[in-house]
C-alpha cells in the first residue's frame, strides 16, 4: 500500500512539472453534436482535448438547467436530459478540460 501511495505522489509531481513546462491553453473541441432522440431528450456527439484531457461535459439550458454527460468511450458522449424537450435549440454544451479551459458550444 505504501508503494502505491508513493507511485501516486510521483505521478502527481510529474504531471505538475509537465504542466509547468507546457501550459495547456487550448480549449476542448466539440464535434458532431446531434439530437439522437428528441422525443426523450438525448444528445450525442464527440468531445476531446489532446493536451490535458476532458474533465467534465455538461448540457446547460436557457434557465441554467444542467444535465451531466456520460462518456460512452474515448471522446463519445451521450446526455439524456428530458428537460430539453422544451426549446432544445436554446441549450449549449459546455466542456471543461483538466487545465481549466472551457468550450461552450450551441446545440443545433
Amino acid at each position: 500500500m505504501i508503494a502505491s501511495v508513493r507511485i501516486g505522489l510521483l505521478l502527481m509531481v510529474a504531471v505538475l512539472l509537465i504542466n509547468r513546462v507546457h501550459a495547456d491553453s487550448t480549449p476542448p473541441v466539440v464535434a458532431d453534436l446531434r439530437w439522437s432522440d428528441v422525443a426523450v431528450g438525448t444528445l450525442t456527439g464527440l468531445v476531446y482535448d489532446e493536451e490535458s484531457g476532458v474533465a467534465q461535459v455538461t448540457l446547460i439550458g436557457p434557465r441554467d438547467q444542467r444535465c451531466a454527460a456520460t462518456m460512452l468511450y474515448a471522446g463519445h458522449i451521450r446526455v439524456v436530459c428530458p428537460a430539453t424537450l422544451t426549446n432544445p435549440s436554446q441549450w449549449r454544451l459546455e466542456v471543461l478540460d483538466h487545465a481549466g479551459n472551457r468550450t461552450r458550444h450551441p446545440v443545433p
